[in-house]
C-alpha cells in the first residue's frame, strides 16, 4: 500500500497513481484518517474490554510505502504506523 501523506492542497497538484489520499487538510488528521480506515480504535477498544475471549483480528497492509513533499510527515507518519502495530 502506498500512502499520499500530503494534504488536499498538494494532493491536487499531483499523485502517484494507485496512491491512497487520506483526504486530509492538515497532517493533524491522519491519525484519526488511519484508526478509521484500518478500524483500529474499535480494535483497542475491544482489546481493552476482552478479557479471555478472542478480540477480532484486524487485517493491517503487510508493506507501507509512504510519500510526502520534505520527508517530515513520512517520518512522523511511520512512527505513528509502527505504534498501532505496522510492520513495515
Amino acid at each position: 500500500m502506498v500512502i499520499d501523506v500530503r494534504n488536499d492542497y498538494e494532493t491536487r497538484i499531483g499523485t502517484f497513481k494507485g496512491a491512497v489520499d487520506p483526504c486530509t487538510t492538515s497532517f493533524r488528521e491522519f491519525s484519526s484518517w488511519v484508526d478509521k480506515k484500518f478500524q483500529l480504535a474499535e480494535h483497542e477498544q475491544d482489546n481493552a474490554t476482552a478479557e479471555n475471549s478472542e478480540s477480532r483480528e484486524v487485517k493491517l497492509p503487510s508493506r507501507v510505502a509512504m510519500y510526502c513533499t520534505g520527508g517530515i510527515r513520512c517520518e512522523k507518519a511511520t512512527s505513528f504506523l509502527l505504534s498501532k502495530g505496522f510492520k513495515e
